[in-house]
């Protein structure tokens, strides 16, 4: 486990520092290791009806129920949402809402997939926030790409 949290952090550090630029690729097993630990985390989630979410099967630890592309999403958009908190953006109305509305109206995910979105978002910027500063180059920067833009 502590070795999944360094690599995220790591490999996450990287595409922050690029944010001024276009949006750099996730690795795909880092993808895979987020959704998995998502996963773990699932009956912490709300899902249908309001109600916790079931834990999660053997099926879906084999087969994480988010596409590739919609992982790399969440996860580059969480980096984004982290930064945007520490330079005081207003990443959830920026960034989160509106990609929370985007994978839930245009790519059609269900409940259960929703809150392993808004797990790994949250697991994603938790990380992310870890790093201590903001100067007014990154606010800038920041300001032109946290707008979400399917």
């Amino acid at each position: 486990m502590r070795f999944i949290l360094v690599f995220i952090f790591t490999a996450g550090m990287s595409l922050v520092a690029h944010a001024q630029s276009a949006p750099q690729a996730v690795p795909p097993t880092m993808a895979q290791a987020l959704q998995l630990l998502a996963l773990d985390s699932i009956t912490n989630a709300l899902c249908d009806a309001g109600q916790k979410c079931a834990p999660t099967t053997a099926q879906e630890k084999a087969n994480p129920p988010l596409s590739t592309a919609d992982a790399e999403l969440v996860i580059r958009r969480a980096y984004l949402s982290a930064y945007a908190s520490r330079c005081g953006l207003d990443w959830q109305k920026l960034n989160y809402l509106p990609m929370m509305r985007y994978l839930r109206t245009t790519a059609k995910l269900n409940e259960r997939q929703m809150a392993i979105v808004g797990t790994m978002h949250g697991i994603v910027q938790g990380i992310g926030e870890q790093v201590q500063g903001c100067d007014d180059g990154m606010r800038a920067s920041l300001a032109k790409t946290l707008p979400f833009n399917p």
